[in-house]
């Protein structure tokens, strides 16, 4: 009677090549993992911009997102990636007080670093353009080299677009 079965040389082998296979394709992943990170993150805001000039025209009113840490006030101290609130600003001024809260977006939790060389708050009118806040939305993971590195750009028509 025969014994089928590995031998103990075989089972070394398959070790051997299945290590090597995971030392390859382990750094791949992780570069995956980085880039949908910083994606998605980029794609959230890009989506709140949207989102935030949508509803100024529908409205015909000034919309403005802000960015905020306990998403129910606007915070200048704080920064983009600690969270965000849409709003309807009907003074206009980018601050919130006391007006209607559309949506909110809290904290990117990804070790994600967010600025936005506009200012502390985007400010739409009803017929959509971003008021006097045009600029880039930059993106980038604490971990990551610069090729992870993302932005959303706003022109003073308020359209948004995305780039690497």
């Amino acid at each position: 009677m025969k014994n089928s079965g590995f031998t103990l040389i075989e089972l070394l082998v398959t070790m051997v090549v299945m290590s090597i296979l995971i030392a390859v394709g382990v750094p791949s992943f992780n570069h995956m993992i980085l880039k949908y990170s910083v994606n998605g993150d980029r794609d959230t805001l890009f989506n709140s911009l949207i989102y935030a000039r949508t509803e100024a025209i529908k409205r015909g009113q000034t919309i403005s997102i802000c960015k905020s840490i306990n998403l129910s006030t606007c915070d200048t101290s704080a920064a983009w990636n600690d969270g965000w609130i849409v709003f309807e600003d009907t003074n206009g001024n980018g601050a919130l007080s006391g007006e209607t809260i559309l949506r909110v977006q809290d904290a990117l939790k990804r070790d994600m670093s967010v600025s936005f060389d506009g200012g502390d708050f985007v400010t739409f009118d009803g017929l959509g353009k971003a008021s006097d806040t045009s600029g880039t939305f930059s993106f980038s993971h604490s971990s990551a080299d610069t090729a992870y590195d993302r932005t959303v750009t706003l022109s003073s028509t308020g359209r948004s677009r995305k780039a690497s």
